[in-house]
């Protein structure tokens, strides 16, 4: 079945969404920088159970651009907007990396919009001090904070256009995946829409981790009443970070913890039936 899709006109600009099935409310938010395309694998999964409502963050995919000087409280904003727009008087939330401060926020500035939130990210995505995760970012990120001036001959343009195309360049042929013995159609699938996002996301990406840098997301998770999933995806390469999901249990007011090894942000395409069951679970 395929989803329907429309608009909701909130007074950040208007914000694109796909609903799925029937049934309780579940709202999917992307991370950056992707759009509810990320979702092409769960959501069949989910709507089987559950009104799934994916929608695009302003900024990506089909939604109007980013709000200058946005902020992660703007962005809660507009989803309370866009689920008042689908008369959902309370949902529950699955956010992942950038999405997960988006439902933190919306979780701590509406609580009674959420019935239950699921924050889900890689350990750089869910540490709660501030500094540290601003640090364990800003390797991740720095390519899009190159200068916005430079030389009358615009190279400093040309710059942030090369460092452009080595991202698609990396999405359309990404060799570990294309060198596997099995290639499948979700494979090719996933780094085609990979590579629109991107595209449609080329004025976004500096402004949205902007904003996550700004984001104080430790102390907005404290005040978050609603039953809190901590889903850690893990992997070797940040071991060194620490993992941070049970500190979490320990500041937060009603959470639970669940881990996934060798788990990075791509689980909700290529392992989307393990988050559909961790996801069902809990809720």
């Amino acid at each position: 079945m395929k989803p329907r899709s429309g608009y909701a006109n909130t007074p950040f600009g208007d914000v694109h969404y796909q609903i799925l099935g029937e049934g309780e409310p579940l709202l999917l938010l992307h991370r950056s920088p992707r759009s509810s395309r990320d979702w092409f694998r769960l959501m069949p999964i989910l709507s089987q159970h559950y009104q799934v409502i994916a929608m695009d963050t302003l900024g990506f995919g089909q939604s109007d651009p980013l709000p200058e000087d946005v902020t992660m409280e703007m962005l809660a904003a507009s989803v309370d907007c866009l689920l008042e727009s689908l008369d959902v008087s309370h949902a529950n939330i699955f956010g992942i990396h950038t999405g997960n401060k988006i439902a933190a926020a919306l979780a701590h500035q509406f609580p009674d919009r959420v019935e239950k939130v699921i924050l889900c990210g890689m350990i750089h995505s869910i540490i709660d001090d501030k500094s540290q995760r601003n640090s364990a970012i800003k390797d991740i990120v720095d390519l899009y904070f190159l200068p916005d001036q430079g030389s009358e001959d615009g190279s400093h343009l040309l710059r942030r256009w090369a460092v452009a195309f080595s991202e698609l360049s990396r999405s359309w042929w990404n060799t570990p995946t294309l060198s596997k013995r099995h290639i499948t159609e979700d494979d090719l699938e996933h780094f085609r829409l990979e590579v629109v996002d991107s595209l449609q996301a080329y004025h976004s990406k500096r402004s949205i981790y902007q904003a996550n840098f700004d984001y104080d997301f430790g102390a907005a998770i404290r005040e978050i009443s609603a039953p809190t999933l901590i889903l850690e995806l893990c992997v070797p390469e940040e071991e060194h970070l620490g993992r941070n999901g049970n500190h979490l249990l320990t500041v937060m007011q009603n959470a639970q913890l669940s881990v996934m090894e060798e788990a990075d942000g791509d689980v909700v395409i290529f392992r989307a039936d393990e988050v559909a069951d961790i996801i069902c679970t809990f809720l």
